[in-house]
């Protein structure tokens, strides 16, 4: 499971004794709580927990700066004294992450080139080059948020868990981002598994790269928590030509917008639905032909959340 930095984490689990009776009326410092990362250190993050009534209890958590590495996966940890007799602990792993999608910090994100920009939107040409590649750079990264898709290609490393695989035997899941370029390891379990991209008999896995579904072949995916590792890149190999001028159009908005920041009080809401109307219909077209449909909205798509 991912989550967000900085937001509350509440994690319900229950206590009980071998006979199955609850245990109740206990306390934060009855516990013994334990955070770690996926290499068994220890983080100094506090985790508490508090009793929610008929032996169910909640470990709460916030993610600081300290857990923003969205590649590692964080376990938190509580239990009681053997001496109470419980029979059940609280175990949880999850994934954090800090607002972007899980992409190598610094990477160039520019879906088109300066020179690409002035020819296509000659009225730019009377810009600072150093004013117009930031322009391209918020606008890739607009068109990236909008649509939920990552066009340049970029190197994802994911977890899902087993037991969220759907299908009628529970065979599929399915990466964050497509379309996918090329997977380069799958492993479940620890274990590393075979893929393929073309129907092959042999092959643990077949990766669906235009939707990212990965297809566990003769059996289902194992029950569990993150316990699937996916390493693939996803992206486009060449641009699609609508989105270079989806992402030009909308560098030369963002310019004309900029002059009445500040002018008068219009929200960052309204300010990219007056970016998405003032498009050409071909580039609006664009921006709802590629918004990725499997996540809910496009905010929610760039959270990874």
């Amino acid at each position: 499971m991912s989550y967000r930095l900085n937001q509350e984490i509440r994690f319900p689990f229950k206590q009980a004794q071998q006979d199955g009776t609850l245990i109740t009326g206990k306390v934060n410092a009855e516990f013994a709580k334990e955070l770690q990362r996926g290499d068994g250190a220890s983080l100094s993050e506090a985790l508490t927990v508090e009793e929610i009534g008929s032996g169910w209890y909640r470990a709460i958590l916030t993610p600081s700066t300290a857990m923003s590495n969205p590649f590692e996966v964080y376990e938190a940890k509580a239990a009681l004294d053997e001496s109470e007799g419980a029979t059940t602990s609280f175990s949880e792993r999850f994934q954090v992450y800090a607002g972007a999608p899980p992409i190598e910090a610094g990477a160039d994100r520019s879906i088109v080139s300066l020179d690409t920009l002035l020819e296509w939107v000659p009225e730019t040409q009377a810009l600072n080059a150093n004013e117009l590649t930031r322009l391209i750079a918020a606008a890739s990264s607009w068109v990236e948020t909008r649509t939920g898709r990552l066009f340049m290609p970029a190197d994802i490393t994911e977890w899902h868990d087993g037991s969220g695989a759907v299908g009628r035997c529970d065979e599929k899941l399915i990466t964050r981002y497509a379309p996918v370029i090329a997977v380069s390891s799958v492993t479940e379990n620890s274990e590393a598994l075979d893929t393929a991209t073309d129907y092959d008999l042999d092959a643990d896995v077949l990766v669906y790269r235009g939707s990212g579904g990965l297809y566990r072949q003769g059996r289902r995916w194992a029950c569990g928590r993150l316990n699937v590792k996916v390493e693939y890149q996803a992206g486009y190999e060449a641009i699609p030509p609508e989105i270079t001028q989806l992402v030009c159009e909308v560098a030369w908005q963002m310019h004309k917008e900029a002059a009445v920041v500040g002018a008068s009080e219009v929200s960052s809401g309204e300010r990219a639905q007056k970016i998405t109307r003032n498009l050409s219909p071909i580039s609006q077209d664009a921006l709802n032909d590629y918004h990725d449909w499997r996540v809910t909205t496009a905010v929610e798509a760039r959270l990874a959340a």
